[in-house]
């Protein structure tokens, strides 16, 4: 699977390196520039696939250092504030610094977008909140159940725990176990991918993921990263 995704993606920049030239010959006319550029946004977003293939793999490329958690979550509040609709409201539970593991921004950023992204969805059209939560936890305190990957035991003593808990609709029990399929959705077609890329990167890094939720009672994923 990722020998695949990365020649796909090659090809996607090979394609989309053509249509670049191609906008550059002023001889076409307006409507095949627009079909051009149309082109060009389509391996755009297949290119964006692959890579989210290769994350959810683990095979993505970022630069990783030490992060202090609290820190980058409060930098990120904005860009999470701004996708919530009027009616969700943001809750935040954020120690003053630390706990510090080794991640990129850029996929911290991607988990949270995801998860916050779910549960905007969940609470639909009702009032609710999300509530971004961070702290340490002894490798014993980590939940056994709907814990993922399956199979997962801690090789560390004490782990980071970032949570994202809403109120909304919950999820069904069943449900529960496929969460993590890649291009597994309850919802409508195209969907998919954001679950399965969380637990590539929280595998990468040697985490897990538990999800603790039952229908009409909202949810809480729990992410674990080792100090």
């Amino acid at each position: 699977s990722g020998g695949v995704a990365h020649h796909f993606n090659n090809q996607m920049m090979i394609v989309a390196g053509y249509i670049h030239l191609a906008l550059e010959d002023r001889q076409f006319s307006d409507k095949c520039v627009q079909d051009l550029h149309s082109a060009l946004q389509g391996a755009n977003k297949a290119s964006h696939l692959s890579r989210l293939m290769l994350t959810y793999l683990g095979q993505s490329i970022t630069v990783q250092n030490p992060m202090d958690l609290a820190e980058t979550c409060r930098q990120s509040l904005p860009v999470l504030r701004d996708m919530l609709p009027s009616h969700v409201t943001l809750r935040t539970s954020l120690p003053d610094s630390g706990p510090v593991v080794i991640l990129s921004a850029d996929h911290l950023q991607q988990v949270l977008s995801n998860l916050f992204t779910n549960s905007v969805e969940a609470l639909c059209e009702h009032p609710g909140w999300i509530e971004l939560s961070l702290h340490t936890v002894a490798a014993d305190d980590i939940p056994r159940h709907h814990r993922f990957p399956t199979g997962w035991q801690p090789q560390n003593e004490r782990y980071a725990c970032l949570g994202v808990a809403d109120n909304g609709c919950g999820i069904e029990e069943n449900d529960i176990e496929k969460l993590f399929d890649p291009f597994y959705t309850s919802k409508f077609t195209g969907r998919g991918l954001g679950l399965a890329v969380i637990l590539g990167v929280i595998k990468a890094h040697g985490g897990a993921i538990t999800v603790d939720s039952q229908p009409g009672q909202g949810a809480r994923f729990q992410l674990f990263l080792p100090l």
